[in-house]
């Protein structure tokens, strides 16, 4: 398997990229199969594993190209409720550091990764009674970060506005 073919990092665009194969490492119906898990040696990002290294490679390519959104929808808001003018449902609950958040001592990249590696895994009971944290806790804390970088963005954006009109 080579990585001459592999497309740069989705998270660094770096092309440090290495592919690592786990001989006899497959669990659950793949016992005892080779796996492979490929890496970025430029930011840390890892990929899932994959039971058949030559889809490795076609699921590390197949993603969108760093910075590209898609020009179909021209405008989604960050939260129906301010766009209809509600109150904020959740209170003051996010009127917090970022550091109070769930998972708060990692950054935005780092939980990135965290969820886009483990938010799948089953881990075992071994590793749940051994403190390995659950998919659920890396979404939980993901979905409470969008939900204070929206607030902090639009408290931002109103900043921005405010000075602008002065």
């Amino acid at each position: 398997m080579s990585t001459s073919e592999l497309k740069p990092c989705p998270f660094c665009d770096g092309i440090d990229i290495r592919i690592t194969r786990h001989p006899g490492a497959g669990r659950g119906e793949h016992h005892g199969e080779d796996v492979y898990s490929m890496g970025c040696y430029d930011c840390g990002a890892t990929f899932p594993n994959r039971y058949r290294g030559d889809l490795l490679v076609v699921s590390w390519n197949r993603r969108a190209p760093m910075g590209t959104c898609s020009p179909q929808v021209p405008h989604t808001p960050a939260a129906k409720w301010r766009e209809n003018g509600e109150p904020d449902p959740h209170g003051s609950s996010y009127n917090c550091e970022r550091a109070a958040l769930p998972m708060g001592d990692m950054t935005d990249d780092e939980l990135a990764n965290a969820v886009f590696m483990h938010g799948n895994e089953r881990p075992s009971l071994a590793e749940m009674m051994a403190g390995k944290p659950m998919p659920i806790a890396y979404l939980t804390a993901a979905k409470e970060r969008i939900r204070w970088l929206s607030r902090k963005l639009m408290e931002a954006q109103r900043g921005a506005t405010t000075g602008e009109q002065q």
